[in-house]
């Protein structure tokens, strides 16, 4: 039997909640922030290697410009409805309890 990837298990939680543009961006926002807190801590690490940190502080202002704009297209309201979904797709990841 095939594992499923982690992109496939993310999505597996989310897609189904995505009703219109505004929800679409909202699942994106969650994602690119999931990913841009990972991107955060591996930057600021002092023990990863410098060529390492060097690569994801260059990508920082692209991914926090991500996540800006699809939660600013999604808006509050449509965050907060796909918020249940994205916890379970953490949850799918192994990225939360």
């Amino acid at each position: 039997m095939r594992r499923s990837s982690k992109r496939e298990r993310y999505c597996k939680e989310t897609l189904d909640v995505v009703r219109d543009l505004e929800t679409g961006c909202a699942v994106g926002a969650h994602s690119e922030r999931m990913r841009l807190e990972r991107i955060e801590v591996i930057a600021a690490d002092p023990a990863a290697p410098p060529d390492v940190r060097a690569v994801f502080e260059r990508i920082l202002p692209e991914e926090r410009f991500h996540t800006r704009t699809f939660a600013e297209l999604a808006g509050a309201e449509a965050l907060a409805a796909t918020q249940g979904a994205h916890d379970l797709g953490r949850r799918a990841l192994g990225l939360a309890p």
